[in-house]
């Protein structure tokens, strides 16, 4: 298998699976720049700099700029900490700061975020190579493999253990912590046997890109009888779905029955952020997708307005700014 039908092979196992479902002037360092935590080399960082560039383009009062951080979770200590003015991080990692759970449950934040508008969404599976045994999730445990499942403390690391540790498989995987810059080279030699592989938006990342180039893969099937898992907050589950082939068709597809782990994460900003900077932020996330996209195609399609609150928390605030966007576009 090629590249390129190595890449459409990962494309139509998860293209398909939807989901359910500034301090002083703008930002907090002074200079008008509202800087949001992003993951290093994820799909929030990509996305977050697209939107910079469309925010270069057409912006009049807002700017942004994408600050490195190790994952998720990290966002949004970067923001307790007073070091940005918000950052993409997933639901479930916010549900866990808000409750004080998991890895918040002993450095709890003070402070957090609001809701601006959903970025990504997040469609998760397992990869291995060709050339192993591996078919199926039970085998991972009984051949020994190592697992390679995100940078700890990332978004798709925390929905990926919570998933799979609530189906019982977890805790019996050897998980690799290599770097997300590290993991593609480890696969190609033999140091993780599994990866995980996602699509945001519905294109894959830099990283899986490489993998995809190096390394030939196949997915690797879930034979455990599940019709979904989903948290309690909906944002990280298990489905089921029948594959389209590449001319749109279902017919006998080899990877006609998929199994995916969902994640939605959101653009979220402090409530000090200028509310006339965050409308604006919305406006040309909706009026000029279409060159935002060109940067990033894992960008997210905000041409439908809808879209963009879609798995917005009920009970967690709207930027103002944001809301107000809304309202004039009745949706509130």
């Amino acid at each position: 298998m090629d590249t390129r039908s190595n890449r459409r092979a990962f494309i139509a196992a998860t293209g398909a699976i939807g989901t359910k479902a500034l301090a002083g002037c703008l930002g907090s360092d002074g200079d008008g720049v509202i800087g949001i935590g992003t993951s290093e080399g994820g799909a929030n960082q990509e996305t977050t700099n697209a939107l910079q560039r469309g925010l270069n383009e057409y912006g009049e009062v807002a700017q942004i700029s994408a600050l490195e951080t190790p994952g998720s979770a990290a966002n949004l200590r970067l923001f307790d900490e007073g070091e940005s003015d918000g950052g993409v991080s997933s639901v479930m990692d916010y549900r866990a700061a808000q409750n004080e759970e998991g890895e918040f449950a002993e450095d709890t934040l003070d402070n957090l975020p609001q809701q601006v508008f959903n970025q990504i969404e997040i469609v998760m599976n397992f990869w291995t190579r060709e050339e192993t045994d591996i078919d199926s999730v039970s085998d991972i445990a009984e051949q020994d493999a190592v697992v390679w499942a995100g940078n700890p403390g990332t978004g798709i690391r925390n929905t990926t253990s919570a998933a799979w540790e609530s189906l019982g498989f977890w805790n019996d995987w050897e998980v690799s912590d290599l770097d997300i810059g590290d993991a593609p080279g480890a696969l190609e030699e033999g140091r993780i046997d599994v990866t995980l592989g996602y699509a945001a938006n519905g294109s894959p990342p830099p990283f899986f890109d490489e993998m995809m180039s190096r390394v030939e893969l196949r997915h690797v099937e879930m034979d455990v009888e599940v019709d979904e898992y989903q948290d309690a907050d909906g944002v990280a589950y298990i489905e089921q779905t029948e594959i389209p082939d590449e001319d749109g068709d279902l017919g006998d597809n080899e990877n006609q029955i998929e199994d995916a782990w969902v994640q939605a994460n959101h653009l979220f900003l402090g409530e000090h952020v200028d509310e006339q900077a965050v409308y604006e932020i919305c406006e040309i996330s909706h009026e000029n997708n279409d060159f935002i996209r060109e940067a990033s195609d894992s960008y997210p399609d905000h041409t439908d307005i809808g879209r963009m609150t879609n798995n917005f928390m009920d009970d967690v605030p709207i930027h103002p700014g944001a809301e107000e966007f809304y309202q004039e576009n009745g949706l509130m």
